[in-house]
Parts: structure tokens; sequence; C-alpha cells
């Protein structure tokens, strides 16, 4: 595991020391003071999963960047009794909502597929027709 960010990263009883690589979502000026979100600098050689800051987790996620899967981001921050932050209760990943969507569709397209299949093969059950009888009965 990999720290992008600045900082120390604790997840419970373990720390995560910054690895000295720090990603970061580029921005560029754009017209009339604007600026333009572009692309996420600090990923060029990941070869594993990373802590990264919520920023670069939700722009990784919403221009859907091939390795968004191995980005993480703290979840269920502890404080100490000033409200600092002193740690968290774990490590997660976003999604974007399509993404979400996407997979959900696909999901239900294959319990559907799944669904129909075994109404096929419970008809031909059913009906008393063998695998074999169904291969000759096609054929010829």
């Amino acid at each position: 595991m990999k720290n992008l960010t600045p900082h120390a990263v604790r997840v419970g009883d373990v720390i995560y020391p910054p690895s000295g690589q720090v990603a970061r979502v580029v921005e560029t000026p754009g017209p009339n003071g604007s600026l333009v979100i572009g692309e996420i600098s600090g990923l060029e050689d990941l070869e594993c999963p990373a802590i990264v800051s919520r920023p670069v987790a939700y722009i990784a996620a919403a221009t859907k960047h091939p390795l968004r899967a191995w980005l993480l981001v703290a979840q269920g921050f502890k404080r100490d009794q000033d409200g600092n932050v002193v740690g968290c209760l774990t490590l997660v990943n976003l999604k974007s909502k399509a993404e979400i969507d996407e997979r959900e569709a696909a999901a239900q397209d294959l319990r559907s597929d799944l669904r129909a299949r075994d109404a096929e093969r419970r008809k031909r059950h059913d009906s008393g027709e063998s695998s074999l009888g169904r291969a000759l009965r096609e054929r010829f």
C-alpha cells in the first residue's frame, strides 16, 4: 500500500507514512478567471493500491481513470478532544453513481439471463426431453 498524500494516514493501529510522491488534481487557468480541472498527476508509475486525497479520488471516479479501483480514501475519521483528525476507521474505494448504476444494470441483465436459462431448463426437464433427445430433434 502506498500513501500518495503529503501526511501520514493512520487506520486503526496501522500508520502509513507519506511515500514522498503526492497525487494531485492538475488545475490550469481558464477563460474569464476560471480554473480548468485536468488530469491527475502522481499516478504515472502506480503498481499497487494507494491512499489518495478525496479530490483525487472524486476526479478519478468521475473521469473513469484506469487506476481508480486502486485508489483508496480515509473513511470514518477519529478525532481527539480538540476536534483534530488523528486517524480513521477504514479505507474505501469511491465509485461514481454512474459506475454503480452501470454495474447494477449489468448485474440485473445477468440475473435476467440466468432466470431465462433456468426457466428453459425447467421447461425441458418437465417435458421429459433429454439433452440428447433435443440435440437429435434439432439436427434431424
